[in-house]
């Protein structure tokens, strides 16, 4: 079974981590000179496209600028007509935001395409071939840019250090860009300086917005360290909504009304339900939610090779194992050494793999660890990247990393590479990624236009904005399922939701009504929607108040 999921709380919410301690870094001595060395290449950077620069001879913010996102009583605006500065104001303080966007010919960038192997006749930087060049060069321009800054910063902070935040996948308008950072800490981790970056390209042009605090020089970038931290959230929200809405080379626009949920339809069969209880042959439920209140059910199962199914079932402690029908099989207890403090279940997102082994997840800080169950017996294996574990191919596990790449996991030993599409079963390559209520996939190996930008509205009132979660997972025969779950902003409608499918062709479906998850029981992890690793059939799973149901999309 392959699945690939984008939690709905983590696309909703926007900016709560505030401040420059809540990303992955990598410390310098300012007296040494070379810069960090970073690996592999972000997953989703938007292909190449042909825009035209905004304003080109005045302030571009007053043209690139969308909705404002400020605290309170904050005052954000283009600075005048001519500099290309945001104005931030706050309790009559004004610190400004730098917008550059530099063509790409004869460019620092163009010179890193280069250094990163983009051959000189490459004409479609859009086009598959081109994106890893893109994304390494736009690596490698964090990289110098923190090089330079350490370079410059020595002189007047010599017994302090450079810290680097790594690019970290960020949409910048419709482009997907990258944020990264650095800063200048004391011995006890004080910031004394903060430099902020959001870059994107889009083919064309390099577009780079650049918030700072530098206290050698107060006339420019941010007053004061305060002001930029409680900016930074606010910054990235204005990012996502900055007006480079670019026409993607081999993009098919299609604009979609999300439903509300609702009863499967009629495509859809019961496959079976399993019930909870005390019996061996049930499935437990625990405590959860505010107080302890809800009961919640197993962290999902996964259908594998031979047909069976397998559950977390966190109550009980153990991996629990039914029949095709959903009979009862055998279980097998998890050993106090896999479980947190030897007594918490912290498991979930199972994938059963083509030769018969059982994965299952636990996110660390700055790791994954993988549950290994083979032949009966369980093994762990630790993976040096925190990465939620997504999809598998029937050999190996895909995953989004910390700051948004893409991984490909070898279970087996943990071993880790950054890759450039998920890979389903079947062989389907894909690239998926949200920004409001847009979804964009992509399909390398379709026929053009095979890049599809789906646009969710809500029918009643089109004006009212759609925020979007979604699960993924690919057939045998190409075909890429989607299972959507959203609401509005104004709250109206109440939970929307959809499931949809994209033929190996491109032929997108009408998009069907579908059930929600179950609030009083569900554990909230994205694991609802897989597919049947021989015939690649789709099926929904809900982890209902009174036991776990699943459902087979058995027509069409």
């Amino acid at each position: 079974m392959g699945r690939l999921a984008i939690p709905l709380l983590a696309l909703a919410l926007l900016g709560a981590a505030c401040g420059p301690t809540a990303v992955q870094t990598t410390t310098t001595s300012i007296p040494t000179t070379a810069g960090p060395s970073t690996t592999g290449t972000p997953p989703a950077t938007a292909p190449a496209a042909t825009t035209t620069t905004p304003n080109p001879t005045g302030n571009p913010w007053a043209s690139l600028l969308g909705e404002v996102a400020s605290p309170r009583e904050w005052t954000v605006e283009p600075c005048g007509e001519e500099a290309p500065l945001l104005c931030v104001t706050h309790d009559g303080t004004t610190s400004t935001v730098r917008l550059e966007n530099t063509p790409l010919e004869g460019s620092e960038f163009a010179a890193l395409l280069r250094e990163v192997g983009a051959p000189p006749e490459t004409t479609d930087l859009g086009a598959a071939a081109g994106l890893p060049f893109i994304r390494g060069a736009l690596r490698a321009l964090a990289d110098r840019q923190y090089s330079d800054y350490a370079e410059s910063m020595r002189e007047a902070f010599p017994d302090l250090t450079a810290v680097f935040e790594p690019p970290a996948v960020e949409a910048v308008g419709r482009l997907t860009g990258y944020r990264f950072g650095m800063r200048i800490e004391d011995a006890d981790a004080n910031l004394i300086a903060w430099s902020i970056h959001h870059v994107a390209f889009d083919g064309e042009t390099l577009w780079e917005v650049t918030a700072t605090f530098d206290p050698r020089d107060l006339e420019s970038g941010f007053a004061d360290l305060v002001t930029l931290q409680e900016m930074d959230p606010y910054l990235t929200q204005m990012m996502r909504r900055l007006a480079l809405n670019p026409t993607l080379p081999g993009t098919r626009e299609i604009t979609m009304a999300l439903p509300a949920v609702g009863d499967l339809g009629p495509v859809w069969d019961e496959l079976f339900a399993i019930p909870y209880g005390e019996a061996t042959e049930s499935l437990g439920t625990s405590p959860g939610g505010d107080g302890g209140t809800l009961n919640l059910g197993p962290e999902f199962g996964t259908q594998a090779h031979d047909g069976s199914w397998w559950f977390l079932d966190g109550a009980k402690k153990r991996l629990a194992h039914y029949s095709s029908e959903g009979s009862f099989l055998d279980a097998f207890d998890l050993p106090a050494d896999f479980l947190v403090r030897g007594e918490l279940f912290q498991w979930q997102l199972p994938h059963a793999l083509d030769d018969g082994v059982l994965v299952a997840s636990r996110l660390g800080f700055g790791d994954t660890t993988l549950l290994i169950f083979r032949d009966g017996s369980f093994s762990t294996e630790t993976v040096a990247e925190s990465a939620n574990v997504k999809i598998d191919d029937g050999a190996a596990v895909y995953g989004l990393a910390k700051n948004g790449e893409a991984v490909r996991i070898e279970p087996s030993t943990g071993a880790v590479e950054t890759v450039d599409w998920f890979v389903t079963r079947g062989g389907t390559r894909f690239q998926l990624w949200v920004s409001g209520n847009v979804m964009t996939l992509w399909l390398p190996d379709a026929p053009v236009p095979n890049i599809y930008e789906f646009r969710f509205m809500f029918e009643p009132d089109p004006a009212d904005g759609v925020f979007l979660g979604l699960e993924a997972a690919g057939g045998n025969d190409g075909a890429i399922y989607l299972y959507l779950l959203g609401g509005t902003d104004s709250g109206a409608g109440g939970q929307l939701g959809g499931f949809l499918t994209v033929s190996a062709q491109g032929t997108v479906a009408p998009i069907e009504v579908t059930r929600g998850p179950d609030v009083h029981s569900d554990p909230g992890s994205p694991a609802h929607l897989g597919t049947n690793p021989v015939t690649g059939h789709p099926w929904l799973m809900f982890v209902d108040e009174d036991g776990v149901r699943v459902f087979v999309r058995a027509h069409g």
